[in-house]
């Protein structure tokens, strides 16, 4: 049921957001640059320790860089993939 009040709300929204945009009518412009960390690695237990960075550039453009470490067991053994890129 929340799965589908969410959804129902998100779909509500971009139909708002594209209709102001059609009649001229200003839209809101959201300024995401900022470093943001989302940690739910736990010792033994595996879990995410990930990183994002956006930066505003010249011309309405954003550069995105985003690490990330996802931790898990293997057997008894802890072990991670990693991953990384930009642009």
């Amino acid at each position: 049921m929340m799965k589908i009040l969410k959804n129902s709300l998100v779909h509500l929204v971009i139909i708002t957001s594209a209709t102001l945009a059609v009649y001229g009518h200003p839209t809101q412009t959201n300024n995401l640059a900022g470093k943001y960390i989302y940690k739910t690695y736990r010792e033994g237990k595996g879990g995410f320790h990930n990183f994002l960075e956006i930066s505003n550039r010249a011309g309405g453009r954003v550069r995105v860089s985003f690490e990330g470490t996802y931790f898990y067991l293997a057997g008894r053994d802890e072990t991670c993939h990693e991953g990384s890129g930009e642009g």
